[in-house]
């Protein structure tokens, strides 16, 4: 074995050649440039918007209010979304 490999809790790959000592980080391809990581507090606005209130941003930009507002598709917005106390 020449390399071990590990994904971050930032969605990054990072793989280190244990001989050489390189590391490589990759940004996985599930996580584009503009998307927003973070959990916090969600609140159902309607049927399909959501609303959450940001405790603690890993990646991404979001307004200086702390609160992002977004759009579940259909068939997720039918499911009971997770949170702390039903994860």
């Amino acid at each position: 074995m020449d390399c071990i490999r590990l994904v971050t809790f930032e969605l990054n790959q990072v793989s280190i050649n244990v001989r050489s000592g390189r590391v490589e980080i990759v940004s996985l391809a599930i996580v584009r440039p503009d998307s927003i990581l973070a959990y916090g507090k969600i609140s159902r606005l309607s049927t399909n918007r959501y609303r959450i209130e940001v405790t603690r941003l890993i990646r991404g930009r979001i307004p200086p209010d702390g609160k992002v507002d977004f759009i579940a598709a259909e068939k997720r917005a039918a499911r009971r979304l997770r949170d702390g106390a039903n994860p």
